[in-house]
């Protein structure tokens, strides 16, 4: 086989040599590096390398080139090696160019020109890329089609769980000629018939920008988050079951047995809970009626191309519902944000705040609630209330961000849980100097322990907790922390 290559392309000969050189000095055991002083000459050869069958791992390019930047040919040449880890290079002039690129090409990172020692300050950046490019499976996905109605709440749920799971998948409609070739020959099945409750990064990853979060001056998608997550969590070794639920969870001596929707159990030692939460339902009128069908809970990511220039409501007045305004504003016609309290500034951040303001296409509805929906097949009018007054607005989509619920009925019997269910751990479980009932160690609860020895909770499941990406990822960091250190006292 041959070597998988290393491509760089820089307009500047003696750069581009010089970044050549520093790969060979390296890498030339085991990859090939191939040097590019264009966009256009890189493309060529990527098309090249992809005729013959060959594999690309790494891609580095200049950010600023005539004709095509890096950032266009970055973009470009994931259409051939979707697999590659793209790498910018930037002056220091252009640092806030390149971190905006993050987002626009998913940017594995950007190196500073010039990086003299490559021993500290390039050679660890290639080093971890190849390493992630190595452990990602390269084999061309069989391409999974999803058939069903367009307006069908049962649809949505799958298109939304593939697109957060980014599992390749094609959309045909029933009428579609295709669409209705495949039922027939599936003998006329109920359509769809898959759908997942939740997809890995729960309500952060439907998040569509994150702005707060440490590391990521221009944001993140909460779908670019959760995939990083899930591909750092392969890489230290952990197994993922994204399509088990767990329906119980039991104490059995020193095991802690989780009992899947399947009747499959799996013990452990210890175990972490991190469900997180779900979007609270809204109670008006007819709202659950066109859930899929106008109304989503969350950003629905899938959902916003369809949106373009049409009207939009956000229900809501936290962060996650001003991110998604100022998200869906880049396709809307109109963005109507209608909050019950009398402004943003409660429970919504500064900056937030400021982006919307700036935004010509969003308008806020302070004081308002939305008591009634109506349509045919789909969303067509939202109603919103106040004191003393109605008002109906035509909208064919409506998101919801009111507040969540910890979804924990499954835990019933087991561990304590505050009144709105959220899991009860370490200090509040010895407020005024009580402990547990039935607690059976001398200890008391470690900070992040529930009830049950050995069971954890961390993130936004837990009682009392921020509620923020921030803050979740810091009570993993910890559990994980306390479980070491109970598991080495048991």
């Amino acid at each position: 086989m041959p070597k998988p290559v290393l491509l760089t392309v820089d307009d500047d000969p003696g750069v581009s040599r010089a970044v050549a050189r520093d790969l060979r000095r390296r890498y030339a055991e085991s990859y090939r590096i191939v040097r590019a002083e264009s966009g256009r000459q890189a493309l060529d050869a990527l098309s090249e390398l992809k005729l013959r069958g060959e594999d690309t791992a790494v891609l580095l390019a200049d950010h600023r080139m005539p004709g095509m930047d890096g950032v266009e040919f970055l973009e470009r040449a994931m259409d051939l090696f979707p697999a590659a880890r793209r790498v910018l290079l930037t002056a220091y002039a252009e640092t806030d160019a390149a971190i905006r690129a993050i987002n626009d090409v998913d940017l594995d990172h950007y190196l500073l020109k010039p990086w003299d020692p490559p021993d500290e300050k390039f050679y660890p950046v290639i080093d971890e890329l190849l390493d992630v490019w190595a452990r990602t499976d390269r084999r061309p996905p069989r391409e999974l089609r999803v058939v069903g109605h367009r307006w069908s709440s049962r649809c949505y749920e799958v298109r939304d769980l593939l697109a957060r799971n980014q599992v390749p998948y094609s959309w045909l409609m029933d009428t579609d000629e295709e669409g209705a070739e495949l039922v027939a020959a599936a003998g006329g099945p109920e359509l769809p018939v898959v759908v997942e409750r939740h997809a890995l990064g729960g309500q952060a990853g439907q998040s569509s920008r994150i702005e707060n979060y440490l590391g990521f001056p221009d944001g993140v998608t909460g779908a670019q988050l959760a995939d990083r997550a899930r591909r750092q969590a392969g890489r230290f070794g952990a197994e993922l079951l994204q399509a088990g639920e767990v329906t119980a969870l039991e104490a059995r001596g020193t095991a802690r047995v989780a009992r899947l929707a399947d009747g499959t159990e799996i013990a452990a030692h210890a175990v972490i809970l991190a469900t997180g939460v779900s979007y609270r339902r809204l109670n008006a009128e007819s709202v659950d009626d066109f859930v899929g069908r106008g109304v989503y809970y969350g950003a629905a990511l899938t959902e916003a191309p369809e949106c373009e220039n049409e009207d939009v409501a956000i229900v809501g007045g936290a962060n996650s519902a001003g991110q998604a305004a100022v998200y869906l504003a880049r396709y809307a016609k109109k963005v109507h944000i209608i909050v019950r309290a009398d402004g943003l500034e409660r429970s919504m951040s500064h900056y937030l705040i400021e982006q919307i303001a700036a935004t010509p296409n969003i308008e806020v509805h302070t004081g308002k609630t939305v008591c009634g929906a109506d349509g045919a097949d789909r969303l067509e009018r939202l109603t919103f209330a106040w004191p003393g007054g109605k008002k109906t607005i035509d909208a064919h989509w409506l998101f919801v961000f009111i507040g969540a619920e910890p979804g924990t009925g499954w835990l019933d019997g087991l561990v304590e849980r505050d009144p709105r269910g959220y899991v009860l751990t370490g200090p509040d479980l010895v407020a005024g100097g009580r402990r547990p009932a039935g607690w059976p160690l001398v200890r008391q609860p470690y900070h992040l322990e529930t009830s049950v020895p050995g069971v954890f909770a961390a993130g936004d499941v837990r009682a009392e907790s921020m509620k923020r990406v921030a803050s979740a990822v810091g009570d993993g960091a910890m559990a994980v922390a306390l479980v070491h250190r109970y598991l080495e006292q048991a």
